[in-house]
């Protein structure tokens, strides 16, 4: 760590860090009302904290909740306090959802006549804290030391445990929530002996892994790693046991490239508890073990994996005499531990640490003030350096929303809202800065930054406009000889259009169809032809459909559809002999132009052609009289058509076809 700046606690002694991470802040919250301590807390996508406890206005009221917000720097924004309407109630998380919102867990208990019910509560706020909506689930029995985390898809994840009353184990239950608290699935794992979950943290890969402690069937008290998929299916487990009094896991975290750290406490017999710690990779391989000294008497409540492979212990120390006292201490890779800072004076406790990748951890719990009085307490980790500014768009100056703004040096990224500001917390003071997204041409700068600063950097990128024509390619070729057609497409924006072109054979399937240039990249105000190339080689199929796919940048579309219909004949002047009355299909269907369909008379017939609404009405004839034996087509234009379903008619002498044709504008 490279600083640590906290608020009226007392520093132990500066050490170097082993990665690249600053304390940016810690506050001291009062109460206001009787309160333990800081039960949850979150780190914000812009970089503030989000924090709840459970308060007792007087001891004989029930409990209620309170929520705070703090900004980039600590400061508070505002404070919140709700009721619950519980006889018992626990924070055990809370998360921003994505667009601000914030997600908090419960586990509770509620009075109804002589019932007490146990409750897992899910309540939503908007960002300035307003109440939104709550969801209760009940269960038999519920444990408070429960913990919850945001998913890449933009759900959360709960993991709590809950009493089995037919087996009377305690069994691990995980709660996949979105974003306005109804469950997408649950999972409770049945085990043959009781197990809790104690803490939940997400992988790259989507998988899940939970921090377990429990006992196996002889009674052996273990702690376990037990990584499952996104739906909760397992996918292995480690085991960890102790020779001692036994193990309580209270912490797990992982980082964006997979590591884990897991941590426990091991207790003593002079009941004094030391620390214990685990580094794993993301297939449940051990990294490091923790090698504390015999000195080395605290409880860990929290950890979290540092880039160069250690990890920072958020603990409470239990002295011989005088006051528990909160410290931290970092970790290196072969599980050395140094302490970086304790909290000395009057009583102090960290309770949990919330992981937030990329944008930092925030560390809580409570200090007590020289009157005894409890006082939360936060202690936020981060990047010490924030580089912050806006995305907007070449010539019209508009702001882009969810452009991608990294650090590639340290995969460190963050996404832009919708006024085109992002805030990207950065480890090293040299970045190259990218700017990307689907729709334009990645710009990259490298910047020189003011360590433990807010940088700005502002980015104006441009966006390409894809057109071509036409949207649709009906050609007549003769078999073993070449027959050529074009796609004209233009870059009317102000960004590079970057495109590629491939040519697929739909019915036949052989290599009849292809397209000249393949890739390219467009300049704004420049445009290019594609040849499309047909060469129509096996003589039992005259029909032949296909597309040609232009892949290319401008957003929303990214891929341009064109199909491709070729009659192929036998010779340049006659097709091959029909035998029977036939109308083939439409080409292309749906279609937003003009479409297209064939058909084959073995000798002369009046023909009839009338297109038809859905509803039966006659919208269109198409052909009304007697045409010669051989292959004829009917060709229809959108015109005034609106879009929708209509069918086409067909009959000549005494055969009669009838196909959908649908049309979108």
């Amino acid at each position: 760590m490279k600083s640590f700046g906290f608020l009226l606690l007392a520093l132990f002694a500066a050490h170097t860090a082993h990665a690249e991470l600053d304390t940016l802040w810690s506050r001291q919250i009062p109460f206001d009302g009787q309160a333990y301590e800081i039960m949850a807390a979150t780190v914000l996508s812009d970089g503030g904290v989000a924090a709840s406890t459970v308060t007792y206005p007087t001891p004989t009221d029930q409990p209620a909740l309170r929520i705070w917000r703090f900004d980039l720097g600590g400061d508070p924004m505002w404070e919140r306090d709700y009721g619950a309407g519980l006889t018992y109630l626990q924070v055990v998380g809370i998360e921003e959802l994505p667009g601000g919102n914030l997600m908090q867990f419960l586990v509770g208990q509620s009075q109804g006549g002589d019932t007490l019910t146990s409750l897992v509560v899910a309540r939503g706020y908007n960002a300035s804290g307003d109440s939104l909506w709550e969801r209760r689930y009940p269960y038999s029995f519920v444990e408070s030391f429960s913990r919850s985390a945001l998913l890449s898809d933009g759900n959360v994840i709960l993991a709590t445990t809950v009493w089995d009353i037919a087996s009377g184990f305690y069994w691990p239950l995980l709660m996949k929530f979105n974003a306005t608290g109804d469950t997408l699935w649950t999972r409770t794992y049945n085990l043959e002996s009781t197990y809790y979950a104690k803490g939940i943290t997400e992988l790259p890969n989507g998988n899940l892994v939970m921090a377990q402690y429990g006992y196996d069937v002889t009674g052996l008290n273990l702690i376990r790693a037990v990584c499952v998929t996104a739906t909760g299916d397992p996918v292995w487990t480690r085991e960890y046991g102790d020779e001692g009094l036994g193990l309580n896991v209270t912490g797990i975290s992982s980082d964006g490239a997979g590591n884990i750290v897991m941590c426990a406490a091991r207790a003593g017999w002079e009941w004094f508890d030391s620390p214990w710690g685990v580094g794993l990779t993301a297939t449940g391989q051990d990294r490091w073990t923790l090698n504390p000294s015999p000195e080395d008497l605290f409880s860990p409540s929290g950890c979290l994996p540092l880039s160069d492979g250690g990890a920072i212990l958020v603990s409470t120390r239990w002295p011989d005499f005088g006051f528990p006292g909160a410290e931290v201490h970092s970790v290196d890779t072969d599980g050395n531990l140094t302490q970086e800072a304790d909290f000395g004076g009057m009583p102090s406790s960290f309770s949990g640490l919330h992981n937030s990748g990329a944008r930092g951890a925030i560390a809580y719990g409570f200090v007590s003030d020289d009157t005894w009085n409890n006082i939360g307490f936060l202690l936020r980790f981060g990047p010490g350096t924030v580089v912050t500014g806006f995305v907007r768009h070449l010539g019209s100056n508009t702001p882009l929303e969810g452009v991608r703004v990294e650090a590639i040096e340290t995969e460190e990224y963050a996404f832009t809202d919708v006024q085109g500001i992002y805030l990207l917390p950065v480890s090293n003071d040299t970045v190259t800065i990218r700017v990307s997204s689907p729709c334009i041409e990645p710009v990259e700068q490298t910047v020189f930054l003011e360590e433990g600063e807010q940088n700005t950097r502002n980015f104006t990128v441009g966006m390409p406009e894809y057109d071509s024509d036409p949207t649709s390619l009906n050609m007549v070729a003769t078999f073993n000889m070449l027959a050529r057609d074009t796609v004209t497409i233009f870059n009317s924006g102000n960004g590079d259009l970057i495109y590629s072109v491939e040519a697929r054979e739909l019915d036949p399937v052989y290599d009849w169809l292809s397209v000249v240039p393949t890739s390219g990249v467009l300049e704004p105000g420049t445009g290019t032809i594609i040849e499309v190339i047909a060469l129509p080689t096996q003589g039992q199929w005259s029909d032949h459909y296909g597309e040609v796919r232009i892949h290319h940048n401008h957003c929303p579309d990214t891929v341009d559809e064109i199909g491709v219909y070729m009659l192929a004949l036998d010779t340049p002047d006659r097709p091959g002999v029909i035998d029977d009355f036939a109308v083939h299909a439409a080409y292309p269907n749906p279609f937003n132009a003009e479409t297209t369909v064939r058909y084959d008379l073995p000798r002369d017939a009046h023909v009839k052609a009338i297109l038809y609404s859905i509803t039966g009405q006659s919208v269109v004839t198409l052909a009304d009289d007697v045409k010669p034996a051989g292959s004829h087509d009917l060709h229809l234009s959108t015109g005034s058509l609106a879009s929708g379903v209509y069918l086409l008619r067909v009959e000549a002498a005494d055969f009669v076809s009838t196909q959908k044709l649908v049309l979108l504008k």
